[in-house]
């Protein structure tokens, strides 16, 4: 795939003119100081730009920006994987049903496993934003290219040509985001190209919204290419009629009246085209190199991907990554972000996993006796037995980092600074999603009045293994906190926590030389060490967390004996297995891999 040129579209619109400029001056009479900057009719002075500009709108349904994976973000306010339009599709058809779900405690994801979720759920949100996005840049392409805008510029009748296909291909591509609109939320925002720069768009229900894509999906037909005839990777005309079908398929939730005549009839128009099912292993369609000739035959519209030009963290990236656990070589990735796992529910209703009678279940051979996460390691089961409690993980997760690449300084867990602005709420628990919580220790959390508390101690279950600036750290000997455990009021001593640990990320250098800290890689306990330290004068005490933390490492299992009693088993260095008993102590075990991988029974 060739790369698509970075667009950046800026419009000059004047939404009413109503005072009198009077002046002699030529105030008016400017043109951008940028050289990247430039009006829209510059831009359409090349001919190749139109085929540029409807690249940008196809690619809008893989890549989240100008720099992939991540950088110039097209919608900011969350993170660019997030916010991919594959990845946002999937996240909210597949993860409330009974198929699939994701062990990650990123605020508002696991809402979506348990069906909770509400019209402030970021990712709810997020998509909405991606689908609008590509209405908008659809509607300005329409606006830019009409007949009477080409015969302005002058364009050849060749390229007037090729625009016309391009045109009803956009068509198609903003009907399609309007169909996943209506399909998720129900009315939606409503505009098209007819509408002015900066119109309010209107509300619209499914039943107007559905009449309105009908008609346009029929409309374009005379001006799609036949099937199969069209580059790989662009829409033809049976694109068109499967969308159709589509939408008839849900004539019966969209308007309370099926469409069943009208889907069989689109429907036999797709299979008796040029498309056929591929002779080739059913598992080849899912290939990185499903490109070729005896694939294509079976994909009508594929959304193109490549590991060099259309890098995101979202697509088929998240399908594999998030799916992934130790496992990785055996799909070719080099690392697994062990999330996505098949809910069992999904898994029975094939009786056979193997895939020999049926080719679509494609499960992973060691793992069928598993086939769902038993143990999520999110806030709901947190929230059910503690319902004044809220807990978040702000929006980082385990192997998330902040490289700060000027000084080779790797931050993980650095988007931690941001949860005071993520919580909406008056008292905030912040917990990493790899503990296990003992006795009554977050209720005790909340009888604390201090408005900020972390803890100050730490130790390992097993006294076998030394946490490396366990107390202190630095050549000043400065206390360490642990921003792994975070319960905060919201106010201004609050904020300058957060804000201070932002700005001691974001100047770690001259912390670095401050404290002579001799480390290459950097966590958020470090900046919150520094940072209460400084607000609360060096060598201060500041109000702790009741309890210390308990290291389980990876090969380490904590068993529960009794209510009070909890057993640790773990491999010595000449792999021998020892355990050790944790009685009558107030801990809080920091596991380093999933929860779910962590405990392994409970007696």
């Amino acid at each position: 795939m060739k790369k698509i040129k970075s667009i950046n579209f800026k419009l000059f619109v004047f939404l009413g003119l109503i005072a009198f400029f009077v002046s002699c001056t030529n105030d008016m009479n400017v043109s951008p100081k940028d050289d990247d900057d430039f009006t829209s009719e510059a831009f359409y002075k090349d001919p190749s730009s139109y085929k540029q500009f409807l690249a940008k709108i196809y690619a809008g349904l893989a890549v989240t920006g100008q720099n992939g994976p991540d950088g110039s973000a097209d919608i900011q306010g969350i993170d660019e994987g997030f916010g991919q339009y594959l990845r946002g599709y999937w996240q909210l058809q597949e993860l409330p049903t009974d198929e699939a779900m994701v062990s990650w405690g990123d605020p508002t994801l696991p809402e979506l496993n348990n069906h909770t979720w509400n019209a402030d759920n970021r990712f709810v949100k997020a998509f909405y934003a991606r689908v609008f996005y590509q209405v908008g840049l659809s509607n300005e392409f329409l606006r830019a290219t009409t007949d009477e805008k080409l015969a302005s510029r002058g364009v050849s009748d060749a390229v007037k040509a090729e625009v016309k296909t391009y045109r009803a291909e956009v068509r198609f591509l903003r009907a399609l985001s309007y169909y996943h609109g209506i399909d998720l939320f129900g009315k939606v925002a409503f505009a098209t190209d007819a509408d002015l720069v900066g119109t309010k768009p209107v509300e619209k229900d499914r039943a107007f919204v559905f009449d309105f894509l009908v008609k346009e999906l029929n409309a374009i037909d005379a001006d799609l290419k036949d099937a199969r005839t069209n580059e790989y990777g662009r829409v033809d005309k049976v694109a068109a009629k499967m969308l159709l079908a589509k939408l008839y398929l849900n004539a019966k939730v969209y308007l309370g009246t099926s469409k069943d005549a009208e889907a069989l009839a689109a429907l036999n128009s797709v299979i008796g085209s040029a498309y056929t099912i591929a002779n080739v292993p059913y598992s080849n369609l899912f290939m990185a190199d499903n490109d070729r000739a005896a694939v294509q035959s079976e994909i009508i519209f594929p959304i193109r991907f490549n590991g060099v030009n259309t890098k995101t963290w979202g697509g088929t990236t998240f399908i594999i990554h998030a799916a992934t656990g130790g496992w990785n070589t055996e799909v070719g990735v080099d690392g697994g972000w062990y999330g996505l796992a098949a809910r069992k529910e999904f898994a029975n209703v094939f009786p056979d996993k193997t895939g020999a009678t049926d080719r679509r279940a494609m499960f992973d051979a060691g793992s069928t006796s598993t086939l769902t996460i038993n143990t999520v390691s999110d806030t709901a089961t947190m929230n059910t037995a503690f319902e004044d409690v809220v807990v978040t993980t702000a929006e980082s997760g385990g192997t998330r980092h902040f490289a700060d690449v000027g000084h080779n300084v790797t931050w993980y867990n650095g988007n931690r600074m941001e949860v005071y602005n993520l919580s909406p709420y008056d008292e905030t628990l912040v917990l990493d999603a790899d503990y296990v919580v003992c006795s009554d220790q977050l209720n005790r959390l909340f009888e604390i009045s201090q408005d900020f508390l972390a803890p100050h101690s730490a130790y390992d279950v097993t006294g076998t293994h030394t946490f490396e600036d366990l107390n202190r750290f630095g050549a000043n000997h400065m206390p360490m906190a642990w921003a792994t455990v975070m319960r905060f009021n919201r106010s201004l001593m609050s904020k300058s926590v957060f804000d201070m640990m932002t700005m001691v990320r974001d100047n770690w250098q001259h912390y670095r030389n401050l404290y002579s800290i001799a480390k290459s890689t950097y966590r958020n306990d470090h900046a919150l060490s520094i940072a209460l330290n400084t607000l609360t004068g060096h060598q201060a005490e500041w109000p702790s967390v009741p309890w210390s933390l308990a290291s389980v490492i990876p090969d380490h299992q904590l068993l529960q004996v009794s209510d009070d009693c909890f057993c640790a088993k773990y491999k010595t260095s000449d792999n021998k297995l020892k355990h050790v008993l944790i009685k009558d102590q107030d801990f809080h075990a920091m596991g380093k891999k999933h929860l779910g991988d962590i405990i392994a029974s409970t007696n």
